[in-house]
């Protein structure tokens, strides 16, 4: 897994970006820095983005955490990064 650059790419065509961590025992890391930079971007393009996930392995200011299937939604949604610049609901867009 790597960091996803989407600058040049998305454009208000795009409703918004989902992003978040791999689960599962092979999971590879999904770093916070990466996910912040995505979120960036969408706001710089005025889109909405979801953290939908850490994934099971997320390192955040140089620490890796393992964390459980169950908590992974619960942690990406605690971050309080999530942009809605439209005033939709969240199962609309998710």
């Amino acid at each position: 897994m790597e960091r996803i650059d989407l600058n040049g790419l998305i454009s208000d065509k795009f409703y918004g970006v989902t992003a978040g961590g791999e689960s599962g025992n092979d999971a590879r890391i999904c770093r916070y820095s990466w996910i912040l930079a995505l979120k960036e971007s969408c706001k710089d393009t005025g889109i909405c983005f979801k953290f939908k996930q850490t994934g099971a392995r997320f390192e955040k200011d140089g620490t890796v955490y393992n964390i459980p299937r169950i908590k992974q939604h619960e942690q990406a949604r605690r971050a309080g990064i999530d942009s809605f610049p439209f005033q939709r609901k969240f199962e609309e867009y998710n």
